[in-house]
């Protein structure tokens, strides 16, 4: 059979022509061979000489676009969806349903057009005799671990726990995340709102009563000459300050982008700060158990679970003892053992690590272990939250009220010496 072919050479140039093959995979396979990364491939009819597919039509929609499939390799999907897919394999796969005809379902049901993008390119790399994991290994929107699960599951031959296992890892982190920034959410909010009080009080309402106090031609009280300073400050100079706010922040991810001093030293403060620091703390210990669990759970051996649990830690302060760890567990020396050197892991976890390691159950003391830590997460924020919002509303009450107290003040004295 022969196939019209769209395909980009190692140097980037698109080229188009036409290849005989067997099929539409040896095609693929043909073209890759060439050292040519295919666009798209579609069987030509040989009485017509007119292209086509004998793909589903949602699939063939996909190809028509023709689109550059190493920007695909750079697509984010949101969380939501790629759980989606992960839940959708695993029933698939534990009903016995190929992985090409699993495919085919998905690409029918994904109304995410990015995800049907790369849902077609992972067919087609099944297609052409490659393994799921190798395939979604070159997209950003699969990550590290989840890749590894289902590569053990692969080599296992158990594929389907693999999938749960992998969207089980996905659906926790997204139910936690979702909790500490909904936590987050309230504080942040009525910071802005004092920050908007504040502004709109000097842009618009002291101003006012400014020129009203000059015209009594009375010594102010210092509170009111303090917040009028202030005013004036700000109204004669807000382009500094915004320019000065702008610097700050620009620093800020400047530094942490260039400097691992710097990073570790932010992350360390944050760990510091009362209850956002236990909160975080125990978020990362939560999920650097979850990966471990199912990682070591689907067969990946230590040292790689290991290595691929710190990655998943975004703070650096954290992450460097986990390498530590690591780097000791690699000299033979057991995980407990090891983390009874660093004072950041507290005496529960060690101690369940190391009764894993000596039952020789240590993936399902690891999954103990991330639940224990899930609910002391969600009980810190929850403490957080009933402990901040009567704080911030205090805060906010207090900066009106001083700023109204210094408005009043002067104009009561001015009303009774009126009488």
């Amino acid at each position: 059979m022969n196939y019209k072919y769209r395909a980009i050479d190692s140097s980037g140039k698109k080229i188009s022509g036409n290849i005989a093959a067997r099929d539409k995979a040896a095609a693929i396979s043909a073209l890759k061979g060439r050292g040519l990364t295919p666009l798209y491939v579609k069987e030509i009819n040989e009485r017509t000489g007119n292209i086509e597919s004998s793909e589903p039509a949602i699939i063939k929609r996909i190809s028509d676009m023709e689109f550059i499939k190493e920007d695909n390799y750079k697509i984010k999907l949101k969380s939501k969806t790629v759980l989606g897919i992960l839940n959708q394999f695993a029933v698939l796969t534990k009903a016995g349903i190929p992985l090409t005809v699993s495919m085919q379902v998905l690409l029918s049901q994904e109304k995410d057009r990015r995800g049907k993008k790369i849902l077609a390119e992972i067919q087609e790399d099944l297609l052409a005799g490659r393994t799921l994991s190798d395939s979604m290994a070159k997209f950003r929107a699969f990550n590290e671990v989840t890749v590894n699960v289902i590569s053990a599951g692969e080599a296992n031959g158990r594929l389907d726990e693999a999938f749960e296992r992998a969207s089980k890892i996905l659906e926790n982190e997204v139910a936690i995340t979702q909790k500490v920034r909904s936590a987050m959410g309230y504080p942040v909010f009525l910071l802005c709102l004092t920050f908007t009080v504040i502004t709109i009080l000097n842009l618009v309402v002291l101003p006012i009563f400014a020129n009203m106090f000059q015209r009594f031609g009375r010594e102010l009280p210092f509170v009111t000459k303090v917040i009028m300073s202030g005013s004036d400050l700000f109204l004669s100079y807000w382009y500094l300050f915004a320019l000065f706010v702008i610097l700050g922040i620009s620093a800020y991810f400047y530094a942490r982008r260039n400097s691992r001093n710097f990073r570790e030293k932010t992350d360390q403060l944050v760990l510091k700060l009362p209850l956002i620091g236990d909160i975080f703390e125990k978020m990362y210990i939560s999920r650097f158990s979850r990966v471990m669990s199912s990682l070591t759970g689907a067969g990946v051996e230590i040292i790689h679970a290991l290595t691929m649990a710190a990655r998943v830690i975004p703070n650096t302060y954290i992450r460097q003892f986990f390498n530590k760890v690591l780097e000791d567990v690699k000299v033979g020396m057991p995980i407990s053992t090891s983390m009874r050197r660093y004072p950041i892991f507290d005496s529960l976890l060690i101690s369940m690590i190391s009764a894993g390691e000596e039952s020789g159950n240590l993936p399902g003391v690891l999954d103990k272990i991330a639940e224990v830590y899930e609910r002391q997460t969600e009980s810190q924020v929850k403490l957080f939250t009933t402990l901040i919002e009567p704080a911030m509303t205090v805060i906010i009450a207090i900066v009106v009220g001083v700023v109204v107290i210094s408005v009043v003040v002067p104009m009561f004295q001015q009303y009774s010496l009126m009488l």
